[in-house]
């Protein structure tokens, strides 16, 4: 034991000598060791390596204080980001930069049992380098460069930096963001482009070798298939010129097709003199510009969209989708505001417009037309040849289609998969079509067809046979009413006797009269809710103290739920359960008296379309640590292990401070705390889209339900809609399959709840989002504890990334499941498999 301890103190300190003395070097010999050249630490500031000079660093730059980019900063003027090897992936505190058996150098987290998280690709690496400039050189024993970071450039293009066809900036998806989103500049054999995967590779912008070219269409062409092969983008040394050139000897080829212009263009980005650091950098809008940072400001120095094309409403996504730009002033609006098909904001922004109707496919479409538009890609690609009729009938008729465009003068027909912004055009020929769901086609159906409906012989028929049968259908619900009421009182003398079930509880909550009940609901003049089997009425105790009073209508359905209630909660006290504060079993009257919670259920202020109800992203946060905490108490503190079995948003309630508790435990099991998972349940308890799989599988159950209900519920907070939301986008109508899509494609803010995004950290957002995908893990065992979760959702634990194939592989089972239960819509069906 006190070898292993030496050993690993002396692990420690040459690793803490190790990066200490890196510090201070411009470069480190690359030989392969069981040693790491550096560790992330979130109390360390130091450099790995320096420029001569001491302009720029290469270090673990902590995002907030768990998470860090193995990064080349400029150290001064507040240590300016210019690469980073990770920016998709950030790594945990305990990652670590190392080099292989291979002399490879490699990027591994810690946190994720060896997970390479980045490498270099290269083999027999000798020594790196930090250049004055900025760049990082890995060299090989011979002196040549294998690898160096100006060829591999993020979002930034640093001054004498040269990068070749085929190589792009790619913007950040926000300023605290650092993933890429879907825009791009760069190079390519014909010159230079913006770009944007929307979702395929299309242009908004070109800048070519041959300025003379007409056709926008023809530049295109010439820009992928360009025979000038050393087509090159280099700025300057002193940051005041972008050059794009051919470098070498251009061929004959070359020279015909750029009009004699093999050497391109050169763009003078600053004529300043002052002193600073200057550096171009692709926006996250799509935009690029040069920057001048000085020890008093940052400035920008040079806003290329609005320099070389005086037009803002170029870029692809201005306006936001739907969103349509207008100049002069690039003013932003929805398309057909008078219409009912789209939202207008109250503050045309990039968040652009959104259909009141999702569209879904095998449904009723009709195309919203407006005239005087262009979409950005239209001039770029090839166009279909058709007629306007034939235009609009393909994109209606492909369910992939989301908006047309046609050009009258020369009968071109663009189609699009994916809209973001349009802008207006004088040309009142060119036309947009954008799809929308056909509110009117039912009512059309029905009035064009009901003058003839009496006119056939068999309609009237039908007509007869169907009132005879209404007829017998009615004398049968007589006859099960009866048959049902006999029941009811049959149970309910039966529930009487049982009575003496509630004498054998060790500890009992006050009981009350069913008249003491009525004068302290008033009667149950108010109302607050209704939920499981009973509805809740508002009260008040003879001391004053408010309650809400659930009164079972259903007792012969409700009465074991109700003995499960009291049992359960009558013996527990906790801040995040609610508070069971009497009950009355008297003949066929079955009431639970709770403390009063001021703000009802989540599902109430979650789901509401109220504009006054909007939870920010702070009470939501909070919301989830107090649900988390509930239920480790209920699994890890109480004497036996009790697993609630239906947790979901309408059984968590809010007090007047928004603190949640957990409520209704009418379906809650005690299970041996030895073996969580022994026992398996005949019939299926809970709500469609928050059973847990095991459920399905009929395998053991346990406390891992729970948390997988809870990992839905953390996703509906993030997006503030259900789980199962028929009236969503096809593919999005189920929210865990939603997210795991939005989140492995860096997208995760399309799924936040939009009235949130502006209050809502995205590191945050993908915090929880991360913590539900651990959650809703098809194997129980892979689910963390219910208080684990809620320390990850304190920031108390580091959070990994998910596993994703063996989820993707579950979700897609669950997925057609719940949509079907939910769209069934029979609550008669539902409550047999269900019991809510």
């Amino acid at each position: 034991m006190a070898n292993f301890r030496s050993n690993a103190l002396l692990f420690l300190v040459c690793s803490t000598l190790l990066y200490t003395v890196s510090a201070a070097n411009h470069e480190i010999s690359l030989r392969f060791s069981i040693n790491p050249i550096a560790i992330a630490a979130s109390n360390s500031s130091q450099s790995i390596l320096e420029s001569e000079g001491g302009e720029f660093g290469l270090k673990f730059r902590s995002l907030d204080g768990n998470s860090f980019l193995l990064a080349i900063v400029y150290l001064h003027y507040n240590e300016t980001t210019v690469w980073s090897a990770n920016r998709n992936k950030p790594v945990s505190s305990n990652a670590k930069l190392v080099v292989s058996r291979e002399r490879n150098l490699v990027l591994k987290d810690g946190d994720r049992d060896g997970f390479f998280i980045w490498s270099a690709n290269v083999t027999g690496a000798s020594r790196m380098m930090l250049s004055p400039k900025g760049n990082l050189l890995i060299y090989n024993g011979s002196g040549g460069i294998l690898w160096q970071s100006f060829d591999h450039p993020t979002d930034t293009l640093l001054p004498s930096q040269r990068v070749r066809a085929g190589t792009f900036l790619v913007s950040s998806l926000s300023a605290s963001n650092t993933s890429e989103s879907i825009y791009m500049a760069g190079v390519l054999p014909g010159g230079s482009g913006f770009f944007a995967m929307a979702p395929e590779f299309f242009p908004y912008a070109i800048l070519e070798f041959n300025t003379l070219r007409e056709s926008a269409r023809e530049a295109y062409i010439s820009f992928y298939n360009s025979s000038c092969n050393h087509t090159t983008m280099a700025f300057s040394d002193n940051g005041q010129l972008l050059e794009c050139r051919q470098d070498g000897k251009a061929t004959q080829e070359c020279m015909t097709e750029t009009g004699g212009n093999p050497y391109g263009f050169s763009i003078s980005v600053s004529t300043d003199s002052s002193k600073g650091f200057r550096y171009i950098r692709m926006e996250p809008d799509g935009n690029l510009k040069l920057y001048l940072q000085t020890p008093s400001r940052l400035k920008v120095e040079r806003d290329f969209f609005v320099d070389f094309f005086n037009d803002l409403c170029r870029l692809p996504n201005y306006c936001g989708p739907y969103g349509i730009c207008t100049d002069p002033g690039a003013q932003c609006t929805c398309p057909a505001p008078e219409s009912s098909y789209f939202s207008q904001p109250d503050r045309a922004s990039a968040a652009g417009c959104k259909l009141k109707q999702g569209l879904r496919c095998n449904s009723s479409h009709t195309l919203v037309e407006l005239r005087g538009i262009d979409y950005f890609p239209c001039k770029y690609l090839d166009p279909l040849q058709v007629s306007l009729d034939q235009c609009k009938s393909l994109c209606l008729s492909n369910c992939s289609c989301v908006a047309a465009f046609y050009w009258q003068s020369s009968g071109s027909c663009f189609h699009y998969e994916e809209l973001l912004s349009m802008k207006t055009i004088s040309d009142q020929t060119q036309l947009g079509f954008i799809k929308v769901m056909d509110e009117s086609a039912q009512l059309g159906f029905m009035e064009g067809h009901g003058s003839r409906f009496w006119k056939r012989p068999g309609n009237i028929v039908g007509v007869s046979i169907g009132a005879i049968l209404l007829f017998i259908l009615v004398v049968l619900l007589i006859l099960f009413a009866l048959l049902r009421k006999m029941q009811q009182t049959t149970k309910a003398a039966a529930a009487k006797g049982d009575d003496g079930f509630l004498k054998t509880l060790s500890v009992l909550p006050p009981r009350f009269t069913f008249d003491e009940l009525k004068a302290i609901t008033r009667d149950f003049s108010r109302k607050l809710g209704a939920g499981g089997f009973g509805s809740v009425y508002e009260g008040i105790l003879r001391d004053g103290t408010m309650v809400g009073v659930k009164q079972l209508e259903e007792a012969s359905q409700g009465y074991g739920e109700f003995r499960t209630e009291i049992a359960t909660l009558g013996s527990l006290s906790h801040v995040n359960l609610v508070r069971l504060r009497g009950f009355c079993a008297e003949e066929s009257h079955h009431l639970l008296v709770y403390e009063y919670m001021a703000n009802r259920s989540l599902d109430g202020w979650l789901f509401s379309t109220d504009v006054t109800r909007l939870l920010s992203w702070g009470t939501r946060l909070s919301i989830a640590v107090d649900t988390a905490r509930g239920l480790a108490f209920l699994h890890e503190e109480c004497r036996e292990c009790i697993v609630h079995f239906d947790v979901k948003p309408e059984n968590i309630l809010l007090d007047e401070k928004f603190r949640a508790k957990l409520s209704d435990f009418g379906l809650s099991k005690l299970i041996d705390r030895s073996d969580q998972h022994s026992r398996i349940l005949t019939g299926m308890r809970g709500t469609p889209g928050y059973l847990a799989p095991e459920w399905l599988m009929e395998t053991g159950v346990g406390s891992k339900s729970d948390v997988y209900s809870l990992g839905i519920v953390l996703l509906e907070l993030v997006s503030g809609r259900r789980c199962v939301d028929l009236s969503a986008p096809e593919e999005d109508c189920y929210l865990p399959a939603a997210a795991i899509r939005r989140f492995q494609e860096a997208k995760l803010m399309e799924i936040v709840d939009p009235r949130l995004v502006d209050g809502m950290p995205e590191d945050e957002a993908r915090n929880v989002v991360m913590v539900a995908l651990w959650c809703i893990q098809e194997e129980p065992a892979m689910r963390p504890k219910a208080s684990a979760v809620s320390r990850m959702l304190e920031g108390h634990m580091q959070i990994h990334e998910p596993p994703m194939a063996s989820l993707q592989s579950a979700l897609s089972k669950q997925r057609q499941i719940w949509i079907t239960a939910v769209s069934a819509g029979n609550r008669n069906v539902q409550n047999k498999l269900w019991p809510s």
